[in-house]
């Protein structure tokens, strides 16, 4: 009974470590494209930018 109550616990150790590598793995994945978006909004304020510049001196 008592290797059967150990085990269990294993066992609920074990998934809740899987549960938060999940967790994790999602998050890391939600940042890197929070990241590419937040590069292709960067990428184009400065075409913006180049191009009120370019016809501010026209």
């Amino acid at each position: 009974m008592e290797l059967q109550r150990e085990e269990l616990e294993e066992i609920d150790t074990c998934l809740e470590e899987t549960r938060k590598a999940g967790v994790t793995q999602n998050t890391a994945e939600i940042l890197a494209e929070i990241n590419a978006s937040l590069k292709e909004i960067a990428a184009t304020q400065k075409k913006i930018l180049e191009e009120l510049q370019k016809n501010r001196t026209d």
